[in-house]
């Protein structure tokens, strides 16, 4: 099952995980129901996984900030800002999406943030 934990703390979505090693969510949540060292390590993954994104988060709205304060309003002047809220509005949807809500883009969409995509 080591996999499948580091596949849930890249990813931080089980059925992702799932997928990655050929097992059913199903039998991955019944796993953690019946196995209390699998179950804490599901639970640390998905902390380091919180963990990175909200340093991530941070990062881009600090680097924002720093934008906000340096370049003409005309637009984005830098890649990394681009690429940090590009991964923003990639983390904020994905989490709306758990949450059962639908905040976030879709394809050709522009995020919260104004990037459409990486880069551009």
């Amino acid at each position: 099952m080591g996999a499948f934990l580091r596949r849930l703390e890249e990813a931080g979505e089980v059925r992702e995980a799932c997928g990655a090693i050929g097992l059913s969510a199903r039998s991955a949540y019944k796993l953690r129901a019946r196995n209390a060292a699998f179950a804490r390590g599901w639970a640390a993954a998905l902390a380091r996984h919180e963990a990175r994104e909200r340093r991530a988060l941070a990062a881009a709205f600090q680097l924002a900030a720093d934008e906000a304060e340096t370049t003409a309003p005309s637009g984005l002047s830098d890649e990394r800002l681009r690429r940090a809220l590009a991964h923003a509005d990639d983390v904020l949807a994905r989490r709306s999406r758990q949450a059962g809500g639908n905040f976030g883009r879709r394809d050709g969409e522009m995020g919260a943030f104004g990037v459409n995509e990486v880069g551009t």
